[in-house]
């Protein structure tokens, strides 16, 4: 029975490839460290494996992403060089700013210096019929110096009118004669030349004709009378005043001419300078009216366009 059982014992040995050396305590301890460096050495072989394919990927996504910086980068220089202006393109721009301003500025200066005149002339009219209201003051009654249309003038009164009303004017300086020559007025055209300046280039011109026709209908304000004969006041603002003819004499009729800014340019009729006369409304009120007696220079108004567009 015992010897049945050891070669039983035996052959199941021999079939599990063991032998007698090898299943010694010390045979199996070593075999079970060959297994375990195996597998360390296998587990090494995975990681190496596993840390190559890691760093072919991450190789391949830096590279992936590099490319797609570099695309990035060329999309963005692109767009930044799009949005930028070539030379020709600031150059052409220039050029069209500059004509725009060529065109509009002049405009701009002359609506400019004519909304000034306009201004001024407002003043300068509300000034004078102030000062026709205290003369009125002081006669008590509306005295006969003013013009009434079809009916003339009335000048029984324009020499005590005229001393009356320069004395409200604020008055800094006084020509007696020559205006020009002493520095009080600049070099005015007269009606006389106006007229020549205009018909100059009439193929009958004649200049006798137009000097002569000046001087019979408003001969006062013709050039040489203004330079050279006229009695000039300068206000304190500037104002130039001078009466169409001699405050001083008998038939003195209530007209005069007032440049507007003074000495300061144009210094043309219907520009700053200007033709008024003395009447009286419906209520027998003196007022400020416009005098027949000047000539528009280049392209300006008459006296009565001048106050129409006070009123409108």
């Amino acid at each position: 029975m015992q010897a049945h059982t050891t070669r039983s014992s035996l052959v199941r040995f021999a079939k599990s490839g063991m032998t007698a050396v090898n299943c010694h305590p010390k045979v199996i301890a070593e075999g079970s460290q060959n297994k375990i460096l195996k597998q360390v050495q296998d587990d090494k072989y995975v990681s190496e494996a596993h840390s190559k394919e890691l760093n072919v990927l991450t190789s391949y996504r830096l590279n992936d992403f590099k490319k797609k910086a570099g695309a990035m980068h060329v999309d963005m220089s692109a767009n930044i060089r799009r949005a930028a202006f070539t030379l020709a393109e600031v150059l052409i721009t220039l050029g069209i700013i500059g004509v725009v301003a060529a065109m509009t500025i002049p405009t701009l200066i002359a609506n400019y210096k004519q909304k000034t005149l306009d201004n001024q002339f407002k003043k300068t009219y509300s000034m004078i019929s102030q000062v026709l209201l205290r003369v009125k003051g002081d006669f008590g009654y509306t005295p006969q110096c003013y013009n009434i249309n079809a009916a003339g003038y009335k000048m029984a009164e324009c020499k005590e009118f005229k001393e009356k009303f320069l004395e409200k004017l604020k008055v800094s300086r006084i020509c007696e004669t020559k205006g020009f020559e002493n520095g009080c007025i600049p070099e005015y055209n007269g009606v006389d030349t106006v007229l020549k300046n205009e018909h100059k280039d009439d193929e009958n011109y004649d200049e006798d004709y137009w000097q002569d026709y000046a001087s019979r209908n408003c001969g006062g304000f013709t050039q040489s009378q203004i330079l050279n004969n006229r009695k000039v006041y300068v206000l304190a603002d500037g104002t130039i005043l001078f009466f169409y003819n001699s405050e001083q004499d008998a038939d003195s009729i209530p007209v005069f001419a007032m440049d507007i800014n003074g000495k300061t340019g144009p210094n043309k009729w219907g520009h700053d300078l200007f033709g008024f006369m003395i009447s009286i409304d419906g209520n027998n009120n003196l007022q400020v009216a416009a005098s027949g007696c000047m000539r528009a220079e280049d392209g300006g108004l008459y006296t009565a366009d001048m106050i129409d567009k006070l009123f409108h």
